[in-house]
């Protein structure tokens, strides 16, 4: 029983040592940690900054520990089109405008501890998309109808804080706070020389697209026709193989009829048929040779006389 009992405490000592050993994850200040379930991808459990231990470490086969800035910061480019030359789809033809977010975490309201996963990527893109739609409503009037691009550039201080109020009421309650929001550079958009000719060369591809689909619509008609005729001589065809069939010996006829124009046929009490020339010449010399013939057959030959 005594050697039960040292084995047992000897065992509990080495697993107390080892969980003490490997759920020793110290999270500095200004930092977090975060738990997440291997099998699901979920974050289930999040640690403060000071704290020295996550038990959940001890169980590296399921679980794993990030760590993750509680401030934090990123720089986009923001795309904008501009209404009249979205079909081309071209920065240059575009509103780039690169914008640097500073913000915070707010791990007690934080609506969902996934968004802090692979270094907080799913709080830096809601916030991207809302810088998105937030940019789009802030010059939307300076695009369209009429495109105003001196006034974007003379007036981006208002249109930057306008950007910033709106963000921040977006995500205000939500965990996420942005602490500052500035250009990173300078806001890339074209003149009004580049947008006509945009303008201009937009106009022409959709002429020439036009005009593609009018030929395809010829092209395409003009192959069913061809169907159609392909289709009515497949039928004849099967038709005249049928009365083929049904009729063998019309296909001597036929081949006579191809020879020459002056062949007739001659059909015999067999029921075979072959041609023959029809010419009067012809017919003329083949009835002298058959009476010479019978001239020679009637005559007897002269006996021959002796000399004697």
């Amino acid at each position: 029983m005594k050697t039960f009992f040292k084995i047992f405490f000897l065992l509990l000592a080495v697993v107390a040592a080892y969980t003490a050993f490997t759920s020793y994850v110290p999270v500095r200040n200004g930092m977090l940690g975060i738990v997440i379930d291997e099998s699901s991808g979920n974050v289930v459990y999040s640690v403060t900054e000071g704290q020295r231990f996550i038990l959940y470490n001890a169980l590296w086969w399921k679980y794993s520990v990030e760590k993750v800035p509680l401030k934090n910061s990123f720089t986009k480019d923001i795309r904008v089109d501009i209404p009249t030359l979205r079909e081309l789809k071209s920065d240059v033809l575009a509103v780039i405008i690169p914008m640097k977010t500073d913000f915070s975490v707010n791990l007690l309201e934080l609506y969902d501890l996934n968004l802090l996963k692979n270094a907080a990527e799913g709080a830096k893109k809601n916030i991207e998309n809302e810088l998105k739609a937030g940019l789009n409503l802030s010059i939307r009037d300076y695009l369209a109808p009429v495109y105003k691009s001196d006034a974007i550039k003379n007036e981006k201080e208002a249109i930057l804080a306008h950007l910033k109020e709106s963000i921040s009421a977006e995500f205000a309650g939500k965990g996420i706070i942005i602490d500052d929001l500035k250009y990173a550079d300078v806001i890339s958009l074209p003149d009004d020389r580049r947008y006509e000719e945009g303008i201009a060369h937009l106009e022409t591809l959709r002429r020439a697209f036009a005009e593609n689909d009018r030929k395809l619509i010829e092209l395409k008609g003009q192959l069913e026709r061809n169907a159609m005729s392909m289709e009515l001589l497949h039928n004849k065809y099967r038709e005249m193989s049928l009365i083929i069939r049904d009729n063998p010996d019309i296909l001597k006829y036929i081949y006579i009829d191809k020879m020459a124009p002056n062949l007739r046929l001659i059909v015999l009490s067999d029921k075979s048929a072959f041609p023959a020339f029809l010419g009067e010449n012809e017919k003329k010399e083949q009835k002298t040779v058959a009476d010479e013939n019978i001239e020679t057959e009637s005559t007897p030959k002269a006996e021959g006389v002796s000399a004697e």
